[in-house]
């Protein structure tokens, strides 16, 4: 799914003279959502900077050069794209100008899964390296890019669960009758987030009620009110979806919605609650003699994903009443379903032991050994990697500065001797003494990072762990947060009536080659 461009990589070996690396200039992109306290510096832009700068430096011999250009968002959001930062980013990718992008963690890019997985694809399309210097993630690598798939996922989950949390709130808001915020219906103004009543409002509100018991048309309601050049809430003309917005929402009869009940507010009535209840009363009467009846969208785990083996097409989700009123249902291919026998032979699996089948294939993503061996060799081999180019930076710094020393000698030994030329040899052994300064800076730099990566970078225990957190993860999860975790991890699921059978096409051929597909 993730390609990058190539680069020269050494053997391990410090050659005589190396080649020049091709230039891979590097952006660096940092993110933090609030302010943070000055003690807080493990969350700074700075630190995530330098952290990311030493991880490019350590690939110096391989090419990469950070960008002067600082790609930096402060107080934003991973949740959306909207970023000033992130935009400059891609408006340089699409100018050619960036051949590498870096970042301090995963989620520091994007915390939606959706966004990550779009950014990655236009990495891919445009030959873009990304890497997680943290979290030794590097889409060079097949299993490097499953896991950030993966932790794409976690990422994304997290940040819904804070989305969900905060909607719970605003429900025990609303069911304490309180107002959180949204529309703002006629008759009623928001003052320090509360509802007040707007007298010349409230007064056409208690009209257009009035009208509606005594005609009992919408249109007829809209059009009296246009005739008499009364406007809506927005200042636009009346129309029959305006009217009946109005005269179904319970705000106006003092009351609050929270989900399915409806409370009592913390606000005045502009209407009596027997008056809404018969105007509702009358609504439903002509809702259902035009037969708008609310449709209601399937839960079926599968819903999408699932396909028919012999003829390829979608399988739909049939609820059925078994005895005792339980509920159940099955899977049907759609072309037979509309076409006939004739047109496919008629695939049909019961709802029940499809799905369990595919859940305990994703929840047994935590115990898949293939998995976890191609994450942990991936880390390997790009720590062995990283090791050699360091122990070859090293090596060319030491050389470096050995020249510089022995030049060095060789000046004082000539200034000694009285040679001519002393003022032209004293600046070039200023500049000699400044080139060993930056050549042992350089050198310590290199030193410790070679010193760390053995401490850096994915153990067994932690990939396991990581993986392993999905099957309590799923158990975890409300039945729409499953459909979004079976969308995300799964492109199809194809069910073979003779073989009674199915197979998993998982998203992205990297997770796809590492990890198991379905079984019986």
């Amino acid at each position: 799914m993730i390609a990058t461009v190539q680069h020269p990589r050494r053997n391990g070996r410090q050659p005589v003279d190396p080649p020049p690396a091709a230039l891979i200039r590097t952006a660096i992109y940092t993110r933090k959502s609030v302010e943070t306290e000055a003690s807080e510096v493990l969350t700074s832009l700075e630190v995530q900077r330098e952290l990311v700068e030493k991880y490019v430096e350590s690939q110096r011999e391989r090419g990469w050069q950070v960008l002067p250009e600082r790609f930096d968002d402060n107080g934003f959001s991973g949740g959306s794209l909207s970023r000033p930062a992130i935009g400059r980013l891609l408006a340089e990718i699409e100018a050619g100008r960036v051949d590498a992008v870096a970042v301090y963690r995963l989620d520091r890019i994007s915390r939606r899964q959706l966004d990550l997985l779009r950014l990655l694809e236009l990495f891919h399309q445009r030959g873009i390296a990304f890497v997680s210097v943290t979290e030794t993630l590097n889409s060079d690598t097949p299993a490097g890019r499953a896991m950030i798939h993966l932790l794409g996922v976690f990422a994304q989950l997290e940040r819904e669960t804070i989305a969900e949390r905060t909607r719970d709130s605003m429900r025990a808001a609303r069911r304490r009758g309180m107002f959180t915020g949204g529309r703002v219906f006629l008759g009623y103004r928001v003052e320090a987030g509360k509802l007040i009543v707007v007298p010349a409002e409230a007064a056409l509100v208690r009209e257009i009620f009035r009208l509606y018991r005594a005609e009992g048309s919408l249109s007829a309601v809209a059009q009296d009110l246009n005739r008499r050049g009364w406007k809506t809430k927005g200042g636009a003309r009346w129309d029959k979806g305006a009217v009946h917005r109005l005269l179904r929402t319970p705000v106006v009869a003092g009351l609050m919605r929270a989900r399915e009940e409806t409370v009592a507010g913390q606000h005045e009535a502009i209407v009596s609650r027997q008056e809404w209840d018969a105007v509702q009363a009358m609504l439903d009467g002509q809702d259902r003699g035009r037969g708008d009846v609310p449709r209601q969208r399937s839960s079926a785990l599968l819903a999408g994903a699932l396909h028919c083996a012999a003829c390829s097409s979608g399988m739909v989700y049939r609820a059925t009443s078994a005895k005792g009123g339980r509920r159940t249902g099955y899977y049907e291919c759609a072309r037979y379903s509309r076409e006939g026998a004739a047109a496919c032979p008629g695939s049909r699996v019961p709802a029940g032991a499809i799905e369990t089948a595919v859940v305990e294939a994703i929840r047994g993503l935590g115990a898949d050994e293939r998995l976890v061996a191609a994450v942990m060799e991936a880390a390997r081999i790009e720590r062995e990697r990283q090791k050699a180019d360091l122990e070859c930076e090293i090596q060319r710094l030491e050389d470096e500065l050995q020249k510089v020393i022995d030049e060095q000698e060789r000046l004082v030994a000539q200034l000694g001797q009285g040679a001519p030329g002393a003022a032209a040899m004293q600046k070039r052994l200023a500049e000699l003494d400044a080139a060993a300064q930056d050549a042992q800076k350089a050198r310590k730099a290199a030193q410790g990072r070679l010193a760390s990566l053995a401490s850096e970078g994915l153990d067994q225990a932690h990939v396991r762990a990581t993986l392993a957190s999905w099957n309590e993860l799923w158990g975890a999860l409300e039945p729409r947060e499953r459909n979004q975790v079976v969308g995300l991890l799964i492109e199809k699921v194809a069910w073979d009536r003779r073989s009674r059978d199915y197979t998993i096409r998982w998203r992205g051929k990297d997770l796809a080659g590492a990890v198991a597909a379905g079984g019986a």
